[in-house]
């Protein structure tokens, strides 16, 4: 699922070009800077997801990564919850 979201995503456009950070990889002030944009999501809390093993081995067990554009204005969180969370 990554690895098709992200080539998708890199043949985009115009003010859609951008780029993907995968979490596992992220360096601690590429994170600060997600945190402080609100982009960057945390390991899941709510006890549905627990409960489903959705946590399990966070953020290892799963490809991770959000991808923005340029100029920060259009987001696409790939593989939370939902597969592609566009935003």
């Amino acid at each position: 699922m990554e690895k098709l979201s992200v080539e998708a995503l890199a043949s985009l456009d115009g003010e859609l070009v951008g780029g993907y950070c995968a979490l596992k990889s992220v360096t601690q002030v590429e994170r600060q800077q997600l945190i402080a944009d609100y982009f960057l999501f945390d390991k899941p809390v709510s006890r549905l997801l627990l409960a489903l093993g959705m946590a399990l081995h966070w953020p290892d067990a799963r490809a991770y990564g959000i991808w923005h554009n340029n100029s920060k204005t259009f987001l696409v969180w790939v593989n939370k919850e939902d597969h592609l969370r566009v935003i």
